[in-house]
């Protein structure tokens, strides 16, 4: 199942998309549910991976080493060190939702994934609320997001195996 998620700065979920298959990619999955045309008339920087090169708008990617280019330049390498840096908050959150044992062999329709999605969504915002108290000194989180998240399944959502076989 491919699961777009959205988490904040600071390592929170703040959203996760409707379920779409496997084999969709990951930027057709997110140019299908708006999410980038969203957080770009939102005005929101945007942190993801190599898998949405050729975004645009405010999604940021690091660069990518092409086929008859040797190396990254060093000027690249830290952009990307940066990059990195500012995603592993946001990864994290992508981490906790992929913790749930229900999402580690789905059997089922996109359709009710996306419900056991948003429930887990819903237990993860009762279990760890965002209006705890702040330090006096401490800096607002930068709307920056993260997202992404592809939770690989064994199984098709129609209840064969990928060989074709009933299970």
């Amino acid at each position: 199942m491919n699961v777009q998620v959205i988490a904040d700065a600071a390592g929170r979920l703040v959203w996760a998309s409707a379920a779409l298959p496997g084999s969709a990619h990951d930027l057709t999955a997110a140019r299908t549910h708006g999410i980038i045309a969203a957080l770009t008339n939102a005005d929101v920087m945007t942190f993801a991976d190599k898998a949405y090169q050729g975004a645009g708008g405010s999604v940021r990617t690091p660069f990518k080493r092409h086929r008859y280019q040797p190396k990254l330049s060093r000027r690249q390498k830290a952009v990307n060190k940066a990059h990195a840096r500012i995603r592993c908050c946001g990864e994290r959150a992508v981490a906790t939702l992929k913790t749930w044992k229900i999402l580690t062999k789905l059997r089922c329709s996109p359709s009710r994934t996306t419900a056991m999605v948003q429930a887990i969504l819903v237990l993860h915002h009762v279990e760890n609320p965002t209006d705890l108290p702040r330090r006096k000194d401490a800096q607002p989180c930068r709307p920056t997001l993260v997202m992404s998240c592809r939770a690989r399944t064994r199984h098709t959502y129609d209840g064969t195996r990928r060989d074709g076989r009933m299970t």
